[in-house]
């Protein structure tokens, strides 16, 4: 590990990743990064999430609540100047640490976007995928995953039980980002996989009272996108396409579940009543 200039606390919150979970701890304690610490808080899992977690994390904590209070209760126990959130289901490359922390020194930003593509860039879905995520960072419109911890306290809210956008909104506060150049890879998935996942992001917002952050940075995100889209149309037509389908499927799954999930939540609060 190395020593010199700002260390690393690695934040991973977990609901039943034991698939996972141990793939992407290990990787972070292979990595040469300045990684100093890291914590996995644990957010009810009934699998042996919490078991790999307690062999290979500095700090385990229990908490019931959103993905969002998982990764303010990790930032507010990390001892070091820099975060780094990552999911269960990802994976550092050997220098995708040390090029993150080397980009924030360098630029002088508050926090740095890494760049995320799929593990196995093979079959078309995963290609689609790979390009919906180069443009979003090329668009600026990604979330960062490195980020001082004084920035990220003051912009995230502790009582948030937002399930999905809840990343975006945390970060809309940053004054200054950075691209990092080395990616972190993130577990393949087949289409219905895909789908379901925004279906059930949906659903759960849905009976969430708080509802979600979707709508967050919607019209200045896709006016970035757009703008992107004008000047790669002649070069990239047919990715563009795709990558638009994609986003519109998994956006109508989206509103599905929110849909199915409000009125879930209304006829229980009539059970209740």
């Amino acid at each position: 590990m190395t020593t010199s200039g700002p260390l690393v606390s690695v934040i991973v919150p977990v609901r039943n990743e034991a698939d996972h979970l141990q793939r992407a701890l290990n990787s972070v304690k292979a990595g040469s990064g300045p990684v100093d610490q890291i914590i996995v808080v644990d957010n009810c899992s009934t699998d042996e999430s919490r078991e790999i977690a307690l062999r290979l994390a500095d700090i385990v904590l229990e908490y019931d609540g959103s993905v969002g209070q998982c990764r303010q209760l990790g930032a507010s126990l990390a001892r070091n100047e820099l975060l780094l959130f990552l999911d269960a289901d990802q994976v550092v490359l050997e220098n995708t640490v040390k090029r993150a922390v080397e980009t924030l020194v360098v630029s002088g930003a508050d926090a740095v976007e890494l760049p995320e593509r799929p593990l196995c860039n093979q079959g078309w879905l995963m290609s689609v995928v790979a390009h919906e995520r180069r443009y979003s960072e090329l668009s600026g419109v990604g979330i960062p995953r490195l980020i001082l911890r004084e920035v990220f306290l003051a912009n995230s809210n502790p009582s948030s039980r937002l399930v999905f956008g809840e990343d975006w909104a945390a970060c809309k506060g940053v004054r200054s980002r950075a691209l990092s150049t080395i990616p972190v890879l993130h577990e393949d998935l087949r289409v219905r996989q895909l789908l379901r996942k925004y279906f059930d992001y949906g659903f759960r917002s849905g009976r969430s009272t708080q509802g979600s952050a979707a709508a967050f940075g919607i019209g200045e995100r896709a006016a970035a996108l757009t703008n992107l889209a004008k000047e790669l149309w002649a070069r990239e037509a047919g990715w563009l396409v795709a990558v638009a389908a994609l986003k519109g499927a998994k956006w109508c799954m989206f509103q599905t579940g929110l849909c199915l999930g409000r009125i879930a939540q209304r006829m229980g609060s009539h059970t209740e009543e």
